[in-house]
């Protein structure tokens, strides 16, 4: 059995905030906004007595991703890869995460990702990808 992980990050391709938001009140229980700044807005949810701090990044990978980070031990999921396969059954949209844990060959110090998109799983080097699509944009 995987351990549960400290924390669960995941980024969801082209998704609109308020389906991301809620999707997290269904799982975790209401937000709270702590703090919002230009790109970033900060949450609570109170997760069965637990406060569990969710972090919203726009903007990443030069725009399409927005970033989710549940900063806390006190999930549902056991880690990223759980969370990425729920929210894409749910939303329908692309999710990229940490392989690690699910993947074990996946070095955890390399730019491969898992991405989930039309109910399929595949390992991405995140780096050649974003690459790519810089390559496709200035064509």
């Amino acid at each position: 059995m995987t351990p549960h992980s400290k924390d669960i990050e995941i980024y969801i391709r082209s998704c609109p905030r308020e389906k991301i938001l809620a999707w997290i009140s269904r799982v975790l229980g209401p937000l709270e906004k702590k703090h919002e700044d230009t790109d970033q807005t900060i949450y609570h949810c109170n997760h069965h007595g637990h406060i569990v701090p969710v972090v919203i990044t726009d903007g990443i990978a030069a725009g399409p991703f927005t970033g989710v980070w549940f900063n806390s031990d006190e999930t549902p999921w056991a880690h990223d890869v759980e969370c990425a396969r729920e929210i894409h059954l749910k939303t329908g949209c692309t999710v990229r995460c940490d392989p690690c844990g699910v993947y074990t060959q996946v070095d955890p110090y390399s730019d491969v990702f898992l991405q989930i998109s039309d109910m399929k799983e595949e390992l991405i080097d995140w780096s050649d990808a974003l690459s790519q699509s810089e390559k496709i944009k200035d064509l």
